[in-house]
């Protein structure tokens, strides 16, 4: 080729890739802008593949890759975040699973009652304190056992105490000579001492991101030493072991508080009632007891929560069976009674 064609030859292909480039830049400028606009547009959209899936413009060159990159470094840098699979990253939630430990104070109000038929025979009612411990475990993974037990398994192992020394009484003493019955009103203050211990076995799930809900077994033992072996009055041991159900759910307000409610229904085995007095043990009709409570725990730490919750109890002990007196000729029984208390329980939990 001659010299004088071969420099007009380089001098056209100068120009022609001055000009690609500078076509190419104004290209790659009206992709990114077009993609910026569409990204602004789309940026709240939830559940897309990814944002170039929506977003994509066809690029005659190979520089789509290096656009989409560039793309990328000017969206970041105005702060806009892309749709993504996932959704955002939250900040940790308080630990739920794992080992845990609780200790609280419990504040009641109890009241006690005997009836004849419609006819009230005496009663104790007043506040006891007590103190409530539990350790348990709330396993993190789940488990199906061909399914019909699906979820996540716990187990606790709790003793409650509550005690007063100035309970009401409001009754009557009546004479034990069947020819010269005599009814006596008679008023008092004595002790009362409630101790409940066992063993909950259950599971739980997610109902939705913020619920949760849970069932459970209940195992254990109730006693209750009534009165006192002072003056007229005398003292009685109630005891007995008990199965109940319990079912319960909670919620997440925020990411530190939930609030819940739970009931569980138990009935007891073979329960009985010691008089010192007449040194008998009833054999009690059917006992069953009903709880409600309310639970609301605040996580000041990860793993470290305050609790307070509310709670109403209803024990139902049905009349014994008739214990013959030799010595007169009549006998003792048990009457049909009535229990309800309302209380406060604080605590704090602490998760291992």
């Amino acid at each position: 080729m001659p010299h004088g064609k071969a420099f007009y030859f380089l001098i056209l292909l100068f120009i022609f890739s001055v000009a690609s480039v500078v076509q190419a830049a104004g290209e790659r400028d009206l992709i990114i802008q077009k993609t910026m606009d569409c990204v602004e547009g789309h940026a709240p959209q939830k559940g897309a593949v990814g944002w170039n899936d929506i977003c994509y413009y066809e690029s005659d060159s190979q520089q789509h890759m290096q656009i989409v990159n560039q793309q990328m470094d000017q969206v970041e840098g105005k702060g806009i975040a892309p749709p993504a699979n996932e959704p955002p990253h939250k900040a940790e939630r308080p630990q739920r699973s794992g080992f845990y430990a609780t200790a609280g104070y419990d504040m009641n109000y109890m009241h006690y009652s005997e009836w004849s038929g419609l006819t009230k025979l005496d009663e104790d009612y007043g506040k006891q304190d007590g103190m409530n411990y539990a350790v348990g475990y709330r396993s993190p993974k789940s488990i199906n056992i061909e399914d019909w037990i699906v979820g996540k398994p716990f187990a606790e192992i709790y003793y409650d105490r509550s005690n007063a020394d100035d309970i009401h009484y409001k009754g009557a003493l009546q004479s034990r000579d069947p020819f010269n019955p005599v009814t006596i009103p008679y008023n008092s203050e004595q002790n009362s001492q409630i101790y409940k211990m066992g063993v909950k076995l259950g599971g739980y799930g997610d109902f939705s991101d913020k619920g949760e809900v849970y069932t459970y077994w209940d195992v254990g033992k109730r006693i209750w030493y009534r009165g006192q072996d002072e003056g007229f009055d005398y003292r009685e041991k109630y005891y007995w072991h008990y199965g109940g159900l319990g079912i319960g759910i909670n919620y997440a307000v925020t990411s530190k508080l939930t609030v819940g409610l739970e009931g569980e229904l138990s009935l007891a085995f073979a329960p009985r009632m010691y008089a010192d007095d007449i040194d008998s043990d009833f054999k009690l009709g059917t006992t069953w007891e009903a709880d409600i409570r309310a639970p609301i725990k605040y996580f000041i730490f990860r793993n470290r929560s305050l609790d307070i919750t509310p709670y109403f109890s209803y024990l139902r002990i049905n009349p014994s069976k008739f214990i013959p007196d030799g010595d007169t000729g009549y006998g003792f029984i048990e009457p049909d009674s009535k229990t309800h208390e309302e209380g406060l329980l604080g605590a704090v939990t602490f998760y291992i």
